[in-house]
This record gives structure tokens, sequence and C-alpha cells, in this order.
């Protein structure tokens, strides 16, 4: 699933077209605080994989909604600035599958404080510089930390034995568990947890 389409379903979840959200978002750069407030906390949860790794409770598929939930909020972001999905494209690199268990949670560790660090970063620009100090934004800034953190994401997938894609994808098949047509807040907290897990595990790997 490439990043044009990607965005295109996840927006959808949000009860709309894409060019009704980017309608809605494009000259209110500011919701961008909130979009990536919520990138932290979806990064958040892969600090709590880690934790729960280590004590012995190594969850395949958890690892990989989170990464799935951290692309959608970061697919949203792209719609709402009307980028057309260039923060979502991702550079092949030589990263690797790691197979010792510990090096793989170091490296989703280092990875994940540097994600955090990158939405800080862009929280601090819109929160801080631009709304309270009226300082002009860096777009390409802004872009340049977006795509820092969905490469992060793509290279932590990598060492993990996934792509990028299985995330997508994996994401995707869970929301349409989770909603029939488009959000609503009766089935987003009324949720048939089982069901979302299976749609993740069937992208699982060996």
């Amino acid at each position: 699933m490439d990043a044009e389409t990607y965005i295109e379903n996840a927006v959808r979840t949000l009860g709309g077209e894409r060019d009704q959200v980017s309608q809605r978002f494009c000259d209110n750069f500011d919701t961008q605080i909130y979009h990536m407030s919520l990138v932290i906390t979806e990064i958040v949860e892969l600090f709590q994989f880690v934790e729960n790794a280590r004590g012995g409770n190594f969850d395949s598929a958890n690892f990989l909604e989170e990464c799935g939930d951290i692309l959608w909020y970061l697919a949203i972001a792209d719609a709402s600035m009307c980028l057309d999905g260039i923060t979502m494209r991702y550079n092949q690199t030589d990263v690797k599958k790691i197979e010792d268990v510990d090096e793989f949670l170091d490296s989703v560790m280092r990875r994940t404080i540097s994600m955090t660090a990158a939405a800080g970063k862009i929280i601090d620009i819109f929160g801080k510089k631009f709304l309270f100090y009226g300082r002009q934004y860096d777009v390409d800034k802004i872009i340049s930390l977006m795509q820092s953190i969905n490469q992060s994401v793509a290279d932590v997938l990598i060492e993990a034995g996934y792509t990028i894609d299985d995330a997508r994808e994996s994401n995707i098949n869970k929301l349409k568990k989770r909603y029939a047509e488009k959000f609503t807040e009766s089935e987003a907290n009324h949720r048939n947890h089982d069901a979302e897990v299976k749609a993740v595990e069937c992208f699982l790997k060996n």
C-alpha cells in the first residue's frame, strides 16, 4: 500500500474524504499540535511494548499495531497540511532484521526516543514559537521532522522483520473491523478487541 493510498484510507476513517479533511484543516496549521500530541501518545505505547517484552511478554501483534497507529496519525497530519503524502515516503536503507531480542528492543527504545523528540519539536514550533511568539514556522523543517518519524517507524519495522506496508495494511484492516463505515463515538467506545487483534495478527510473520 503506497503512501497516497494509505492516506486516502486513513482519512476515510475520520468520516470524510481527503479533500473534505484538507479543506477543514489547511488554514489551521495549529491543529498539528493536536496531531503530534497524539503521535506522542502512540509512541509512548512503544515504550510500554519494550517494557513488557523485557518482562517476558513479547507481543508482536501489539508492536505492529502501535507502529500502524503512529503511521495513521502521521497520515492524517499530512492530509491536514495538504502535503500529498510527502511526509509518508521513506528511503530504502541498509537496515536489516535484528535476530537478537535484546538488541532489537534496544533499537526500538533508541528510535522511540528519536521519534518523541521529533514530535516534540513540531509541537514546540507550533505551540510556542508560532501561536505564542508569532514567529513564522518553517514548513520544510516540519516536513523533515515528520519524515524522520516515518523513517524511524519504517526502519524499526524492518528490524522486526516487517515492512511499512505491513503496518499500513494491518492498521487499515483493524480500523475496518472497528468502524463499519466511518468513525463514530459509539463504535470507538464499544470495540470488538478480539476482532481487531485478529485483524492485525493475520499480518504477523514467523
